[in-house]
């Protein structure tokens, strides 16, 4: 999780702190340059020795700079939430419009909350509860006492609907009820992540800088330590189907006897 959460912020301060050659005041710069746009558990790498990449940059964006107003001209994303499956872990402000409407990096700290919820309930999709196949049909079934089985594009819509509504996602007992520290403090980054007004929604970086904070604290890494996600081969095991072991590495917390953090199965 705080590997993950750094990954992000990494993508997103990609260019802060360089230099233009071409500015002739050679102020280095304090604004994000990419957006990944498809930020989610199946394009997470694991090396060989547990180390987080970041992969598919395909479709990434660069970002564009307003200097008149000071802020980010924003992006859009090429799936309408309510479209896929794949939307639902689209943020508010993305299913509030169609997809050509604009909305700024923090919608993706909303992606990266329903990746942090996906580690905690082993769930790829926030809100499906599972997949029921019907006579060679996949159909999904909602998390929670709704027993109705959803085609994909019904399941989409109800999905969409859940997201404007504001619902929070459901998570097993032994994540919500955990006295572990770093679940504890992932539960909070996923809470963060996922705020629904992107007023309340902190930065990767900020995410990242908790996630770092609490990791430091209970000895789990020096607190100045950054994954590097861009550089070497991208040799390594897909989250999205990872082992046991292998996920609690990708979980990076504490457990209580000093492990890793606990990675609650499906």
């Amino acid at each position: 999780a705080r590997n993950i959460s750094v990954g992000l912020a990494d993508v997103h301060e990609i260019n802060v702190g360089v230099v233009d050659p071409l500015d002739p005041a050679g102020v280095p710069a304090n604004i994000g340059t990419i957006v990944h746009h498809d930020f989610r558990h199946h394009n997470l790498l694991l090396t060989d020795d547990n180390r987080v990449k970041l992969s598919d940059f395909n479709t990434a964006q660069l970002m564009m700079w307003n200097f008149d107003e000071n802020e980010s001209c924003g992006f859009n994303w090429y799936k309408h939430c309510g479209e896929t499956i794949w939307g639902a872990d689209r943020s508010p402000e993305e299913c509030a419009g169609d997809h050509t409407n604009i909305v700024s990096q923090k919608a993706e700290v909303f992606h990266l909350g329903a990746l942090l919820h996906f580690l905690l309930s082993k769930r790829p999709h926030p809100y499906v509860e599972g997949v029921v196949w019907q006579d060679g049909v996949r159909t999904y079934k909602l998390e929670g006492p709704d027993e109705k089985l959803y085609y994909e594009k019904e399941m989409a819509l109800a999905v969409r609907q859940k997201i404007l509504d504001g619902e929070v996602p459901l998570l097993p007992e032994e994540a919500t009820k955990s006295t572990d520290p770093a679940i504890k403090a992932i539960l909070k980054a996923k809470s963060d992540a996922m705020a629904y007004d992107v007023k309340d929604r902190p930065t990767a970086r900020q995410v990242a800088n908790e996630l770092v904070r609490v990791a430091s604290e209970l000895g789990i890494m020096d607190g100045t330590t950054k994954p590097n996600i861009l550089d070497g081969d991208a040799k390594g095991t897909a989250v999205s189907s990872v082992g046991k072991s292998e996920a609690k590495a990708v979980a990076s917390g504490a457990g209580e006897t000093g492990g890793a953090a606990t990675v609650f199965p499906q």
